[in-house]
């Protein structure tokens, strides 16, 4: 009874430090969202002050041409897609649309390549972590000669290049004699550690 207590404990912590991951997780994905917003907003005001100038400019002016050559420069990619860029601003609006969208795009484009970057990063240090804390239970246990060993075998598991049931048959016996799992700090909060049997 008290291994199931100690086991149902160590699944509640287990839980609330994922929910605990995964709310940081939400906020850095918030947080590129935000950034993204704010670059498409930015953006989009110099395309208004842009196109404020060529609406005000009179056609056939040189004005007008020099409105239209600094859009083009700027966003001539976005209006690929409505045909030549210089014939794409004849019709301003659709003109305006396309490189509102663009813009809208490219922004998104970049925040979901720098969370992305981020994610990998927070992802490649808690996997560090995680590999080390590993290392050391395995060479507690095995020795480190035994433990390096094992934990070679295992990491192509953990990176899921390989299934668990392809590791050696002594790989598969040591696995089976980790069978106390250690939760830090004990049970009720006191200094002492607890060891749950898991084959209970």
């Amino acid at each position: 009874a008290a291994a199931a207590l100690a086991a149902l404990a160590y699944g509640v912590y287990r839980l609330a430090t994922h929910q605990t991951e995964a709310q940081r997780a939400q906020r850095r994905l918030n947080e590129a969202l935000e950034a993204s917003a704010a670059s498409a907003a930015a953006e989009q005001v110099r395309v208004d002050a842009l196109f404020g100038t060529l609406e005000g400019a009179t056609r056939g002016t040189r004005a007008y041409e020099e409105a239209k050559g600094a859009i083009v420069a700027q966003y001539g990619d976005y209006l690929k897609g409505l045909g030549d860029e210089r014939a794409a601003l004849d019709d301003v609006a659709a003109a305006y649309e396309a490189v509102s969208q663009g813009v809208l795009r490219a922004a998104r484009a970049r925040a979901k390549e720098a969370y992305l970057a981020k994610e990998q990063e927070v992802f490649e240090k808690g996997y560090a972590k995680r590999l080390e804390a590993l290392r050391k239970t395995l060479q507690e246990k095995f020795g480190a000669r035994g433990g390096n060993a094992l934990l070679k075998e295992l990491r192509p598991v953990l990176e899921g290049q390989r299934r668990i049931d392809e590791i050696s048959a002594q790989a598969r016996r040591r696995l089976a004699e980790l069978n106390e799992t250690r939760v830090r700090g004990g049970l009720f909060g006191n200094a002492a550690d607890t060891y749950v049997d898991n084959r209970a």
